[in-house]
Parts: structure tokens; C-alpha cells; sequence
């Protein structure tokens, strides 16, 4: 069931765990947190800081609802550029 940007932004809590599980990127780079699962340290209303140190922007660089897609237990986020898609566990 596709779900809304809104509805990802409340489901991703402090805690949570999500698992980068697929990369398209231009350069064909391979990102070093492929399939490793990574805990939410922190939340802000336009990003969230993962396990690492690493942020993911939910606003905070233009990112806008046309760039996520969220179905089911996964979100796809893509600019363009790269096209990054996680599942969400608990």
C-alpha cells in the first residue's frame, strides 16, 4: 500500500532501524552501508541522524514528497542522481 512523505516522516522514530538494501547510483559506486542496519539516533523535522553519523535529508536540501516513494515497510528516495531504497524494521 503506497503510503504519503508525511506518513514516512512520522514512522521514522528515534530507534527505529533501517537497512539501506539497494543503490542506483550515475558513478556505479557501491555505498558502504548497503544491507547493514543502521538505528535512528536522532530526528528533525526536515532530517535524521543514523547510526554512523550519516543524515538523511527529509527536507533539509530541498528534498520534497516527488522525491520518496513509500510502500509497504520500504521508502525509495531518489534526486536524480542516485536512487537509494531501505526497509523499515523495529
Amino acid at each position: 500500500m503506497n503510503k504519503t512523505f508525511s506518513q514516512l516522516k512520522r514512522d521514522l522514530q528515534q530507534g527505529t532501524i533501517i537497512t539501506l538494501i539497494n543503490v542506483e547510483c550515475k558513478n556505479n559506486k557501491l555505498h558502504k552501508n548497503l544491507n547493514i542496519p543502521r538505528k535512528i539516533e536522532k530526528k528533525q523535522t526536515n532530517a535524521i541522524k543514523l547510526e554512523g553519523g550519516s543524515w538523511l535529508g527529509l527536507g533539509s536540501n530541498g528534498e520534497t514528497a516527488k522525491n520518496f516513494e513509500y510502500i509497504d515497510d520500504s521508502f525509495t528516495y531518489t534526486n536524480g542522481y542516485i536512487k537509494l531504497t531501505y526497509v523499515i524494521s523495529n
